[in-house]
């Protein structure tokens, strides 16, 4: 091999075993999220710590709490883009659980805590809804809405035209919450497509939900990611390997 090709090639390993930054990842690649010391985490409280690469949300005392309580990235994920991370939830009485993504913070949350973004609930049950959404049962796979303050029930293609009509028709393959959700010490996989318009939930690998909002005025559209927990008695909320990526 000549001279100039191990000079190459020497250049190749070296640039190949550079750390690489956030900034300097191509398109596609998955990126970490950093959850030691929640240093790149807004609003912890006294709620939510880090230990050993999970973030935990514990219930001090096992009290309940009547307000939701968030822990908030500041990513600027907004327009195409895939998040996701692992779950668990320790508890022996249903709780509230969930992920908000496309939040924006500029706009006040109501007195109860929600955010102006789409939130995927996480939790196998509802204690703190209306008794209309009690009636649906299991929340789990649903979507949320703050801005509007409407719920998107799981198993569900929900599309929204420019003139605020709506189309509602089921999932190609139904989604049973009770088969897929997994109990601990298990962990649950939650990742969240959005690609323009259309918003994506998917649970441990299926599908749960599908919106395409073409009512770009009245649809989330900051760039926040917020944890969210409101405790129901003793429960402990853990997650880990948060990753996102951006979408072509």
């Amino acid at each position: 091999m000549k001279p100039h090709y191990f000079c190459l090639l020497a250049c190749l390993i070296i640039f190949l075993s550079l750390p690489q930054t956030a900034d300097s990842q191509a398109p596609g690649n998955w990126q970490s999220i950093s959850v030691d010391g929640l240093d790149d985490w807004s609003d912890p409280g006294k709620w939510w710590s880090s230990e050993k690469g999970v973030i935990v949300a514990e219930s001090v005392g096992g009290k309940s709490l009547p307000k939701i309580h968030h822990l908030i990235w500041d990513g600027k994920l907004k327009d195409n883009f895939e998040f996701r991370l692992e779950y668990r939830i320790i508890s022996r009485a249903p709780q509230d659980a969930g992920v908000y993504f496309l939040v924006d913070r500029s706009q006040k949350v109501n007195k109860k805590g929600n955010l102006a973004g789409y939130q995927a609930e996480l939790d196998t049950a509802n204690l703190y809804s209306t008794n209309r959404w009690q009636r649906e049962g299991k929340l789990f796979g649903h979507i949320f809405d703050g801005k509007r303050h409407r719920m998107f029930k799981r198993g569900n293609r929900v599309r929204i035209e420019a003139n605020e009509k709506e189309k509602i028709v089921p999932l190609p393959h139904s989604f049973q919450a009770t088969k897929v959700f997994r109990k601990p010490p298990e962990w649950n996989n939650c990742l969240v497509r959005v690609k323009g318009n259309m918003v994506q939930l998917y649970l441990n690998g299926k599908l749960a939900n599908e919106i395409v909002d073409r009512v770009v005025e009245k649809r989330p559209s900051g760039d926040a990611i917020a944890l969210q927990f409101r405790p129901n008695g003793a429960y402990r909320f853990e997650v880990r390997r948060l990753k996102f990526r951006t979408l072509d």
